[in-house]
């Protein structure tokens, strides 16, 4: 019996460490000490909400890119889709975060996922740099810039 309490507990501390993670990343203001505390606590970095958000969502929902890089440290999945099939990319391109749409497809994010109404992320993107980067038939260019648009390739110019 004891068992079962301290494993729900457990369960239950889980569940709050990872609703505190998310509400962190789609805070308005500057939620990074506190993301990176709650990761370093076991906060779980695929943590979803009722609508299958997980931090990378809410992170890229506010263009949060420094939020963003902490997350990636912890490995999620950066194609997970929420409910209507978006992806953190498609919520980078719908705010127009050049920032954090780089810093998803330099870490792996396939700009071909659709949302269950068939749309890319490029549908969402409005600048042109935006549209180039999240092209799918454009991907060596996208690349070229993702790379070419770095602070530290910017620093060795």
């Amino acid at each position: 019996m004891l068992h079962l309490k301290a494993e729900r507990d457990a369960q239950t501390a889980q569940t709050v460490k990872d609703n505190l993670l998310l509400s962190a990343c789609g805070h308005a203001t500057n939620p990074v000490p506190v993301v990176r505390f709650l990761l370093s606590q076991g906060a779980n970095a695929n943590a979803r909400d009722e609508n299958g958000f997980t931090p990378l969502h809410m992170a890229c929902s506010r263009g949060h890119a420094e939020t963003l890089d902490e997350l990636l440290k912890c490995g999620p999945n950066v194609d997970a889709q929420d409910q209507l099939g978006q992806t953190a990319l498609h919520y980078s391109a719908a705010k127009d975060s050049d920032h954090t749409a780089k810093v998803l497809v330099a870490a792996g994010a396939d700009r071909a996922v659709a949302t269950r109404n068939g749309r890319l992320p490029f549908d969402f993107a409005s600048s042109p740099e935006m549209q180039m980067l999240l092209n799918p038939s454009e991907s060596d260019s996208a690349d070229r810039l993702t790379l070419h648009s770095t602070p530290l390739f910017t620093v060795s110019r």
